[in-house]
């Protein structure tokens, strides 16, 4: 894998799971669409500071994740709070934004790479497969990030 700028999407799977048996968030079908409860960011990879991740105004909404460049590509990896390590046996992908290029799609499981192409506000879904302990049964969990492009 290449050391494209990174965003960490860190994920509390324990917590996500624990809300499905605990039937505190929706789930059918075994699709949970969790919201941002669960999932935090970070950066790596950024020694350009390309990417920004800025608080919301009302914490009701999700962080707004900024990336800044001109056809840059930028990784997203998922990690596991609890581990503080990349996740194993997930698979992230998203219904994603026009404005983004997927490359190097199906590397590691659980990353995607993204090609900036145009800039402004995506309307993007992320999505990730993992299993619950509890049940063993795999999940698809969903959440809708806030994402900026911006060119340089």
């Amino acid at each position: 894998m290449d050391n494209n700028p990174t965003v960490k999407i860190i994920v509390d799977f324990a917590g996500i799971f624990q809300n499905i048996d605990q039937k505190v968030v929706y789930c059918k079908n075994y699709f949970a669409l969790v919201g941002d409860k669960f999932i935090s960011y970070d950066t790596e990879h950024d020694p350009k500071k390309m990417i920004t991740i800025t608080e919301p105004a009302k914490p009701s909404l999700p962080p707004i994740i900024t990336l800044k460049g001109d056809s840059s590509i930028f990784d997203f990896k998922v990690f596991d709070l609890a581990t503080g390590n990349e996740a194993t046996n997930t698979f992230l992908d998203w219904f994603h934004d026009s404005a983004l290029k997927p490359v190097k799609l199906g590397v590691n499981s659980n990353v995607t790479s993204y090609q900036q192409l145009s800039s402004g506000t995506l309307d993007v879904t992320m999505m990730l497969v993992a299993q619950n302990p509890t049940d063993k049964q795999e999940y698809t969990i969903g959440w809708d990030p806030t994402i900026e492009v911006v060119d340089l």
